[in-house]
């Protein structure tokens, strides 16, 4: 189950290598069979239950979604997701429990004695076993299991699917709002243009702008810990690294040192969940739930409407002219991304800060525009 929750960050997935789950489940199996030693032989699907959990299971179903998707797809390694289980047992940042061998009654396993073992397979089971030659009073262990907390701590669950982000929260009326939101409204510049997750960029600039305010003493910040909450210094942001979920999906969300891990805001129901901005020191939360004060976000980041300069051109507003002439300048310049994607990343940038009156474009919509003349400037002649 643990692997399970590292390789896919969801219930569902974990729910399916639960074993009491598993037992009353059934499964249509396909069979041949017949009915006396010369008769009939028939064929069809029957019920059958189905059988316990083990990392070779999970690794089939690895190989099934690989057979469904196509090479690009991002499929969960169930290999990676042992490694990772492995680093962080090895480490002591993760304790585990386990049934001995001998006496089979459960013990905790030592961090020293997971420098030896290995996830085999024995009797249809995963065990921790040393893989060593020699005597067979080698540490094994069966029953393995985990804190859940702990589980969740080292490897947080991944922004929710399906959810839409809400509109941008306004800083009025006083009070406080979750920080993400607070880089919400930034990133939209005041909910007055579209930003999407794909534009990663525009969003790690909204973070970096919000927490240089934090850090300056301009924006007050407040956050849980245990059950009381408590007034943050802005010190403690400084040179912090963020993981964004929203935009870092796939990728390491927990850095070692100190680092901001923030979840979209979709409700106070997924906020209260765990789905909240946390200032963490590797595995170790400092602070949770973290909220910004509205006043002061308003006084920085006011947002006063724009209207959108003037093209000249029929129809509705649009920075395409823009872009594909800053593409044009940079090819000339020697400066042309290799890729289309690294290329509509850096202009979707460049648009929001040097024409911050202009139509926003996001990276899709850019990649959409600057097509074909990315391919001429990028085609050698």
């Amino acid at each position: 189950m643990a692997v399970a929750w590292i390789a896919w960050r969801t219930p569902d997935q974990v729910r399916d290598a639960w074993d009491v789950y598993r037992a009353k489940r059934c499964r249509w199996g396909f069979r041949r069979w017949r009915v006396g030693p010369d008769g009939e032989v028939y064929e069809g699907h029957v019920l059958e239950p189905l059988s316990q959990a083990n990392l070779s299971r999970l690794g089939m179903l690895e190989a099934y979604q690989r057979s469904c998707h196509d090479d690009n797809a991002e499929v969960p390694s169930v290999a990676s997701a042992v490694s990772s289980l492995l680093d962080a047992l090895r480490q002591g940042a993760l304790k585990a429990t386990g049934r001995t061998r001998q006496s089979r009654s459960r013990t905790n396993i030592p961090t020293e004695q997971w420098q030896d073992l290995e996830f085999v397979k024995h009797d249809d089971r995963d065990i921790a076993r040393c893989e060593r030659r020699g005597s067979n009073l080698q540490p094994w262990y069966e029953d393995v299991t985990m804190r859940t907390a702990d589980i969740r701590a080292i490897w947080p669950p991944l922004a929710p699917t399906g959810s839409a982000l809400p509109l941008p929260m306004r800083p009025a009326c006083g009070g406080y709002m979750p920080l993400s939101c607070a880089a919400h409204w930034i990133a939209t510049a005041g909910a007055t243009v579209e930003v999407s997750d794909d534009d990663r960029l525009v969003w790690q600039a909204a973070y970096k702008t919000l927490l240089n305010g934090i850090e300056a003493g301009k924006v007050e910040v407040i956050g849980l810990k245990g059950d009381a909450r408590e007034r943050i210094e802005g010190f403690h942001f400084a040179d912090c690294r963020v993981s964004i979920v929203l935009v870092n999906r796939g990728e390491n969300l927990i850095p070692d040192g100190l680092s901001l891990l923030s979840y979209p805001y979709i409700d106070d129901v997924h906020w209260r969940d765990g789905f909240d901005d946390s200032l963490r020191v590797r595995h170790e939360v400092r602070w949770s739930r973290l909220m910004v004060n509205k006043d002061h976000v308003a006084a920085l980041w006011p947002f006063e409407p724009v209207e959108p300069a003037k093209t000249g051109v029929p129809g509705r507003p649009t920075s395409k002219h823009l872009v594909i002439a800053e593409l044009a300048e940079r090819a000339r310049a020697g400066r042309l991304p290799p890729t289309l994607t690294g290329a509509s990343r850096d202009l979707a940038y460049w648009l929001s800060t040097a024409h911050p009156a202009m139509p926003r474009m996001g990276e899709k919509a850019i990649a959409n525009a600057i097509r074909e003349e990315y391919r001429k400037l990028a085609t050698p002649k």
